[in-house]
């Protein structure tokens, strides 16, 4: 049976919860995206297709339900943009339940939709904050406020 399998490449993550739990462990992508380039955990959690995905834990599998993801805090960054062709921008979120992150947000859009209100407004589920050890990816809809940092 295993002829059948998709190749999965595995991402070590620390997942927040919106009830507060924490899970640790490496989440299952696929090894390679849409357009044949490899797998990113964005892509795979932005994918509003399969809203489960499955986690390797200290305590054996489990699958977790994306809609209730707060954070994702990965050490390194799967996907490192062009940068001159974005806006960068650096942000302080707060999130449902008092956590808080803060990093860089970097987006490219149209020039009459440039700003970080209109990315945070048309952008994906989940937005990817660089941070100077490892990347963060917040849900939108838990984020309560935003703050420029200086």
């Amino acid at each position: 049976m295993d002829t059948f399998r998709l190749p999965r490449a595995e991402i070590e993550a620390k997942i927040l919860l919106v009830d507060g739990d924490e899970i640790t462990g490496r989440v299952f992508i696929p090894q390679f995206g849409p357009s044949g380039a490899p797998g990113r955990l964005v892509d795979r959690l932005n994918d509003e297709q399969e809203p489960f995905v499955p986690v390797s834990t200290a305590n054996g599998p489990m699958l977790v339900n994306t809609e209730r993801i707060l954070t994702v805090r990965v050490q390194e960054d799967q996907d490192p943009e062009d940068k001159n062709a974005m806006e960068v921008i650096a942000v302080h979120f707060r999130m449902a339940g008092g956590a808080t992150v803060a990093g860089r947000v970097g987006y490219s859009m149209p020039a009459e939709r440039s700003r970080l209100l209109d990315y945070l407004n048309a952008g994906p589920c989940f937005l990817k904050i660089e941070q100077d050890h490892g990347v963060v990816l917040v849900q939108r809809r838990f984020i309560s406020s935003v703050r420029l940092s200086g």
